[in-house]
């Protein structure tokens, strides 16, 4: 079958594309602009989800590089960092000010400043920078939809694979990080209880951080 030069020479520039997965061993380079063999949903898994852990970015934050796992909140409109963390850390805010914003059931959330341009690191070759609002409320670290654009950001979601985030670099490669792996947190394919009262126990646990106090839901 004759094939135009034009699709040809995209097909060729789609083949030379790369994505690199960062898996908890070591780089892995695939070719194509998706992960082959990538995972789908497996009936050996059993039920629907009720309910399953949230993902957290291994990155490093700030001047010092300091090493922190933010909470990847895709339905957050701000970047969100505890005040007592931003000291601990070395941010400096460059607006000080008093506010506020809610949240789901009208739940405040305090705003005393904000941290302007606050890098951010990925791995070797990923970097920019991005804007935290501080709170003194009881928070964690959470990178919400501002960090998730900023930086180009995929979300990726299977039954197996967990929660994945894919992020270019510098050399303009997909970087795929594992965010929530199937090993870890609870998930809740069975009903967590017995009874019509039962209760969630496991629903919305955040996993503790040695920088974080207590957590703001």
């Amino acid at each position: 079958m004759a094939i135009s030069p034009s699709v040809a020479k995209g097909m060729k520039k789609w083949v030379s594309r790369k994505q690199v997965e960062i898996g908890p061993e070591e780089l892995k380079v695939q070719s194509g602009t998706l992960l082959e063999g990538s995972e789908c949903y497996d009936s050996k898994l059993g039920a629907r989800l009720y309910s399953c852990p949230l993902g957290y970015l291994p990155c490093l934050v700030g001047e010092e590089e300091n090493e922190a796992a933010p909470l990847i909140d895709s339905g957050s409109q701000l970047n969100i960092i505890l005040d007592a963390l931003a000291n601990k850390l070395n941010i400096t805010p460059r607006v000080n000010f008093s506010s506020a914003v809610y949240g789901i059931n009208n739940q405040a959330c305090e705003l005393i400043g904000v941290a302007e341009d606050v890098p951010i690191k990925v791995g070797k070759n990923i970097s920019g920078t991005c804007h935290f609002w501080i709170t003194q409320l009881d928070s964690p670290l959470i990178l919400g939809r501002p960090f998730l654009i900023d930086f180009d950001a995929t979300l990726l979601y299977s039954a197996q694979g967990g929660e994945r985030i894919v992020l270019p670099d510098l050399m303009g490669r997909n970087i795929e990080v594992c965010l929530c792996t199937q090993d870890s947190g609870w998930w809740e394919r069975q009903f967590p209880a017995q009874g019509r009262k039962a209760v969630l126990t496991h629903m919305g646990r955040i996993r503790e951080e040695p920088e974080c106090a207590k957590h703001f839901l």
